[in-house]
Parts: structure tokens; sequence; C-alpha cells
């Protein structure tokens, strides 16, 4: 089994994978000024550990990501879902960011999935 590993910086989030859980963790905040190549690179990786049934839930606990993220967050999560039906796709937010948690919904209604919510611990 690969590892799936993207070091947060100033710009981008932290990637990784707990191969106990089968779960890909992405943290952080996402505010590229070209996000296009980090994302490809990580949809790459993502689809390759889906292909080998290695992934089986994502979850994403971001604080902030700007508009150019945004739209890649959505192709990295529309590609997921249409790479495997039975993929967990869960949201995580803090208690106080109503705006996180609205930006989970949202991408839930374009994509017309079923996200889980949780509030971070």
């Amino acid at each position: 089994m690969s590892t799936i590993k993207m070091k947060m910086d100033e710009y981008s989030p932290q990637v990784s994978f707990d191969k106990h859980s089968s779960r890909l963790n992405i943290s952080g905040r996402s505010v590229q000024e070209n996000p296009e190549p980090w994302y490809a690179e990580l949809l790459e990786k993502i689809l390759e550990e889906i292909s080998n049934n290695n992934i089986s839930s994502i979850r994403f606990l971001l604080d902030y990501f700007n508009t150019a993220s945004a739209k890649q967050l959505y192709r990295l999560l529309q590609n997921i879902l249409k790479s495997s039906n039975s993929m967990e796709i869960i949201w995580a937010y803090e208690p106080d960011d109503e705006d996180m948690k609205e930006a989970g919904e949202d991408f839930q209604g374009m994509l017309e999935a079923t996200f889980q919510f949780e509030e971070a611990k």
C-alpha cells in the first residue's frame, strides 16, 4: 500500500493517509494562487488508491480556502465521487465556524451527494 502524504505550508493543506482506518485526511488552509497543479497531483494519488481499494473515507477539516481552491475542491470531490460510489466524505468544521459548515453543505448540494458533517474536536 502506498502512502499519500503532502506537507502543509502557508498556502496548501496537509494531506495524510491513515492506513489503519483507510481514511485520507485533508486539513488546514488552501490559498494557492494557482491551485490546479497541486490538486491535480492530489487527485492522481487519490484515484490510484481508490482503484486499489485502499481508501474508504476522506475527511476534510479546512479552516479557509480561496475561490480558486474552491473550484479545485469541487473538481476533486466530483472526480472522487465518480470513481467510487461508496466513498464516505466527512466534512469537519470548528464548532464556531458556520461559514465552513455552509461551504460543505454547498458542495454536498452541488454534487448531489451525501456528506457526513462533524464538529472538530
